[in-house]
């Protein structure tokens, strides 16, 4: 019995493991389909801004401006004071939790990090200038990068 009671815990290890790797896999899949999508953004702005001449408002402009960095500074607080460090885990049960914690963290800053890119695509399409509206796309790639940096599983302390 003592047997059976240690190679089912080493089971339950592996699937935990093998569950964690699909999980951050999945997790790194959205982040650069997100990442994909900047450019995109870019380019529809560019596209639909072309020929025509908007004039945009500095009140909105200011507004979207300042709700799109304290949007970033949000991501940011997220990705440096909540994400859950799951190396420091000490059973199967907790790096389970950790991991599920470290997606969902990841994707909901990823979101955001987004969202600062769709603001250049609006400030775009109302008539910012593209050199204003740049730094929007940037920002909003740096914060998903930030998030795509997700601990690997080959390097997995719970698999001894």
């Amino acid at each position: 019995q003592p047997l059976n009671q240690v190679l089912e815990a080493a089971s339950a290890k592996e699937a935990v493991g093998q569950s964690s790797a699909r999980s951050i896999g999945t997790t790194r899949l959205v982040g650069f389909l997100m990442l994909f999508t900047i450019p995109l953004y870019f380019l529809c702005a560019e596209f639909l801004s072309r020929n025509q001449e908007r004039i945009i408002l500095p009140l909105i402009k200011n507004v979207l401006t300042l709700v799109a960095v304290l949007t970033f500074l949000a991501a940011l607080v997220l990705r440096f004071r909540f994400m859950p460090e799951v190396s420091r885990a000490t059973s199967p049960a907790e790096k389970a939790m950790l991991v599920s914690r470290l997606r969902t963290v990841s994707i909901q800053g990823m979101a955001w990090s987004e969202s600062v890119a769709l603001f250049g695509f609006v400030l775009r399409f109302l008539g910012a200038s593209r050199n204003y509206t740049l730094p929007f796309y940037l920002l909003g790639a740096f914060g998903i990068l930030l998030f795509l940096r997700v601990p690997r599983m080959e390097a997995d302390p719970m698999r001894d």
